[in-house]
């Protein structure tokens, strides 16, 4: 009797052991991919909605100057976000200055 009990004891340890690193391993693969996912998302957004806030303007000095604003408020926004560290926001908010 005991034997069949340290036998089920050590089939059972076994099992949550092999369970818990195939659960450990998988996840960091997938955080990766969303992480890069998430960015292009938030890139997207952001070339949109200066795309839409600079599309109301036809005088071109008002528009520059709400394009300077909306530059200044994203890079405050982006340099807050933990997606971003501050080589690519300056890279990101160059790019948003040539639309």
């Amino acid at each position: 009797m005991d034997a069949e009990v340290l036998y089920a004891l050590f089939g059972i340890f076994g099992f949550v052991v092999i369970i818990f690193l195939t659960l450990r391993a998988t996840p960091k693969a997938v955080r990766e991919k969303e992480k890069a996912t998430k960015k292009e998302e938030i890139i997207k957004d952001y070339k949109q909605k200066l795309e839409k806030e600079l599309n109301q303007f036809a005088n071109n000095e008002l528009r520059m100057k709400q394009k300077m604003v909306l530059l200044k408020q994203y890079n405050d926004e982006l340099s807050r976000n933990i997606f971003f560290d501050e080589n690519e926001v300056k890279e990101l908010i160059s790019e948003l200055s040539k639309i």
